[in-house]
């Protein structure tokens, strides 16, 4: 009798228990439809004020634009008689599009110089799609992100020969070529062809975030599809096509460069100040400051790597260069002899990388040719250290010497396989070549360490020349 009244007590406990999951599962489930539906008339309203301020922004914005927008080798106005004109709207596509990819991740400063020796090296998209990609590569060489120039060689080489050089006028065709995405098809579409169509960047999200208190992260996609709804909902409505959405659209994004920046915005001068609700709330002493918008989803943190490289210089002043060309980070591009190390001791360094090159045939072949001994530790000297910085990888790398003693001359052309090519290079070579920002660098830590290297043994001769005056004069 008691063993069932046990058993019994046992069931009524699970039954409870099961009954009390349940509830706290609907309390839950309740909870996020509210937050849910909470979020969603927020929205709302965020989208019925964007509306109802669409009219003054247009008006501020535009008077600010013309009134104090840059001069910059990319940027010309969009004019009516333009409008009828094929052929300049379709140079004025490759410019605005060559721009826009250059300007991705990359300061509008730093682009300038890079924009106009384009331009002089391949003023049309025909003389873009007839070079090559080791020439596009060099030319694009310190901008970054080399996967961007890849693209536009490919985009240039099919807008030549599969659309008669014409760039498509609508955002469907735009969209259907490698490397454009939603902004630089906005981009082109509008800046250069005129049409209303919007467009979302960096810039365009600060603005909007401020203007509208919008605290969710902005690199969420909930977040992202808010800012392109109303990116297109503040667009002026004056037809298809106007000149005025040209220069709307560059007008915000200018706006954000110059006014609304990301550290000390120009607030107490911002013209639009009266319709900036972050400036109410902080106004209101609701925040301390415009600047806590945009707010971002903290990323995840970097991968650390650890790289030798090896600088290895022939009888006739070349570099061993190497290039990788089958995939992966800085592919098709020029670097010195390397080796990614898990290991913590610096002293095993120099044997990881000895093995390496025994294990390449190609380099090890480049070398025997040379006369170049690379299998005794004391002859790699190293020459400092360079961190580098990736979106998602940090780099640290470990720049050795290897200390030749050869008067070959022999001569040895480039050797190829499917994963490596492998050739020797002269400093002056290296300016025009295509080489990523990183290995430049690591060449003048190298240089550095080189010329201190050889300053240190100009100073030791000349003590030790001292030393043995001093030591003379004293024996008289």
């Amino acid at each position: 009798m008691q063993k069932k009244c046990n058993e019994q007590n046992k069931m009524n406990k699970k039954q409870s228990k099961r009954e009390q999951d349940e509830s706290s599962e609907e309390e839950e489930c309740q909870e996020e439809m509210k937050q849910s539906d909470s979020q969603t008339c927020s929205l709302d309203t965020k989208h019925a004020r964007m509306a109802e301020i669409s009219k003054t922004l247009q008006t501020k914005l535009l008077e600010w634009y013309h009134k104090n927008k840059r001069t910059l080798p990319w940027r010309k106005e969009l004019t009516d008689s333009n409008l009828n004109d094929a052929q300049y709207l379709n140079q004025r596509a490759y410019e605005v599009w060559i721009s826009e990819i250059m300007l991705q991740q990359t300061r509008v400063e730093a682009v300038k110089d890079y924009y106009i020796k384009w331009m002089k090296k391949f003023p049309t998209v025909k003389d873009l799609a007839q070079s090559d990609e080791e020439t596009v590569l060099g030319l694009w060489s310190g901008l970054g992100y080399y996967s961007r120039a890849k693209n536009i060689f490919i985009t240039a080489k099919e807008i030549v020969n599969n659309k008669e050089g014409l760039f498509p006028t609508n955002q469907k065709g735009l969209l259907a070529l490698k490397g454009i995405g939603e902004y630089t098809a906005g981009a082109i579409s509008s800046i250069a062809f005129g049409k209303r169509e919007a467009l979302v960047d960096g810039n365009v999200m600060r603005v909007l975030a401020r203007l509208q208190s919008y605290g969710e992260p902005i690199n969420q996609r909930n977040a992202i599809q808010s800012f392109w709804k109303w990116a297109k909902l503040i667009l002026p409505e004056q037809g298809d096509v106007n000149i005025v959405y040209s220069d709307f659209n560059q007008a915000l994004m200018e706006f954000g460069a110059l006014v609304c920046v990301p550290k000390s915005p120009k607030c107490e001068s911002c013209p639009l100040q009266s319709i900036c609700k972050a400036y109410e709330d902080k106004q209101n002493k609701i925040i301390d400051s415009v600047e806590i918008y945009p707010q971002k989803k903290k990323k995840a943190a970097q991968k650390l790597e650890t790289v030798i490289s090896v600088i290895i210089k022939n009888h006739k002043n070349q570099y061993l260069m190497v290039k990788k060309v089958d995939g992966g980070l800085l592919a098709n591009l020029w670097h010195f002899p390397c080796v990614k190390t898990t290991s913590e001791d610096s002293k095993s360094y120099v044997g990881e990388f000895i093995t390496y090159m025994k294990e390449s045939k190609l380099l090890k072949r480049q070398l025997e040719v040379y006369g170049v001994e690379f299998e005794k530790e004391s002859l790699f000297e190293l020459c400092g250290s360079y961190e580098h910085v990736f979106s998602h990888i940090r780099q640290t790398h470990y720049i050795y010497k290897l200390k030749t003693n050869n008067n070959s001359s022999v001569s040895v052309g480039q050797i190829e396989s499917s994963a490596d090519t492998v050739t020797w290079m002269s400093e002056e070579e290296m300016q025009d070549a295509a080489l990523s920002t990183l290995v430049r660098n690591v060449f003048s830590v190298y240089k550095k360490g080189t010329s201190s290297g050889q300053k240190r043994k100009r100073n030791e001769i000349k003590d030790t020349s001292q030393q043995q005056a001093i030591t003379k004069f004293f024996k008289k």
